[in-house]
């Protein structure tokens, strides 16, 4: 998924101080009076779909505006696209009574830039050199690239992390890494993406959904787009958490994601 690719999927989602809370927005039509649905329209039907992936399996469909669901956020349901918004009863029977949710376009941007960063210990480069937007990958070259990615402490056995917090709740596709050039690629290998609905230092435990695990080495230099599985997902805060016993470096991190 390319920084431009532009994205169809479904605004269900909010701000909130402490967990994320889904729920429907203004694109969330009529659910009081539940629209009748024409068999005419009806592009796909499928089942064992959350709402989310309701959203996302509309969004990869030619034709695809609208859809029905009975469920929640994250029940599986019956999910059925549908290739108008507007809907009618006509000649035929209708075939279910339910919500209607509409599509809009929208493009992924980075939600990372400047917002707090935190990691697991500091050793001269601060959690903050991987989300200000520059995107030079040497750590210490010379005094005009000095401390331009981030570098925490190593101890055996355990596993450090930086973690960025969006301070509200987005749709999360992918994320972007751009590791060091100057030292040292082994250090950063067999890594998690997680995201979190809370923020997990203030609430210890707190669960989270693996956005991607990157299997061996990432090269020197490079930047490189993780996606989320082929789907989005809802939080607020994005941890990376290395293999045990390394030092984390992250250059930059760009989270792409809606609101």
């Amino acid at each position: 998924m390319s920084l431009q690719q532009f994205v169809k999927i479904l605004s269900v989602f909010t701000l909130a101080t402490e967990a994320c809370q889904p729920r429907a927005s203004q694109f969330k039509m009529n659910t009081s009076l539940a629209n009748w649905v024409h068999p005419d329209h009806l592009l796909f039907q499928s089942s064992a779909l959350s709402r989310l992936g309701c959203a996302m399996q509309c969004s990869k469909t030619p034709s695809c505006v609208s859809f029905t669901y009975p469920g929640s956020l994250h029940t599986p349901g019956t999910c059925r696209g549908h290739s108008t918004r507007h809907f009618s009863v006509g000649d035929a029977q209708p075939t279910l009574r339910v919500s209607t949710y509409l599509m809009k376009e929208v493009e992924a941007s980075n939600m990372a830039v400047h917002r707090p960063a935190s990691q697991s210990s500091t050793r001269n480069h601060t959690a903050t050199k991987a989300n200000d937007g520059s995107f030079h990958n040497y750590a210490t070259v010379n005094h005009s690239r000095r401390f331009q990615c981030t570098h925490t402490e190593a101890a055996a056995g355990e596993r450090s992390w930086w973690q960025v917090d969006l301070e509200a709740c987005y749709a999360i596709l992918s994320v972007i890494i751009t590791a060091r050039a100057d030292c040292c690629p082994e250090r950063l290998h067999d890594f998690d993406v997680d995201v979190y609905d809370k923020d997990p230092e203030v609430y210890p435990g707190a669960s989270f959904t693996r956005c991607y695990h990157y299997v061996g080495v990432m090269p020197a230099g490079v930047t490189e787009e993780l996606v989320c599985d082929n789907k989005p997902i809802v939080g607020r805060v994005v941890r990376i958490t290395d293999a045990p016993g390394e030092y984390l470096t992250l250059c930059e991190v760009q989270v792409m994601a809606v609101p």
